[in-house]
């Protein structure tokens, strides 16, 4: 079964990749820059990348949304990561939080469409903020964010885990958007 996830983000597609194949599903990488409307909910974000997508692509496809909630800033960033990133960097977050709570956690959002039903599929993924920068880049890294965050029930950033400790905090962590989506279209075909 293949079906296309339409993202410029190499790493969502590696980890979705992931996801996937266990499930007999073969992600096909469609490389298209989606506009996205400047809300704050996400939902409405993939909604409109995923119209926009089909319209592009004409076939079955998902898309993805994700964005990083800082409690000590009422759930600053939200959606608005890559202009953050941008604008802020890693060092800003980290300055953010400086004498104020770590506590933050991603959200995920991930929609199909086949052009008639478009369905969501969404989780959160909890954790802290380390003090520093920590670990390496990986290729399939969906953010920068890895190297400052820290999964709930683990003392190590993302970016510093082993391949091995990473798959445990994936064995751990139980659903996401895409583990929700891969069971749900493997029992749809």
């Amino acid at each position: 079964m293949e079906l296309c996830f339409v993202t410029t983000n190499k790493g969502k597609v590696a980890s979705l990749r992931r996801t996937c194949e266990p499930f007999g599903i073969t992600i096909v990488h469609v490389p298209l820059e989606l506009p996205e409307p400047q809300v704050s909910d996400l939902r409405v974000i993939t909604e409109h990348k995923a119209h926009a997508a089909y319209r592009e692509v004409g076939a079955p496809l998902i898309v993805q949304d994700s964005g990083f909630f800082l409690d000590a800033w009422r759930g600053f960033p939200g959606p608005f990561v890559k202009f953050t990133l941008d604008t802020l960097g890693i060092d800003g977050y980290l300055a953010l939080v400086a004498g104020r709570s770590r506590k933050c956690e991603f959200r995920e959002c991930l929609a199909f469409t086949d052009g008639a039903a478009l369905l969501f599929f969404e989780s959160t993924i909890p954790g802290s903020l380390a003090h520093k920068r920590e670990g390496v880049k990986h290729p399939d890294a969906w953010s920068e964010l890895w190297e400052i965050f820290i999964p709930e029930g683990f003392v190590k950033t993302i970016a510093d885990m082993t391949l091995e400790e990473r798959a445990e905090w994936r064995a751990r962590r139980g659903d996401n958007s895409a583990s929700l989506f891969a069971r749900w279209y493997a029992k749809r075909t």
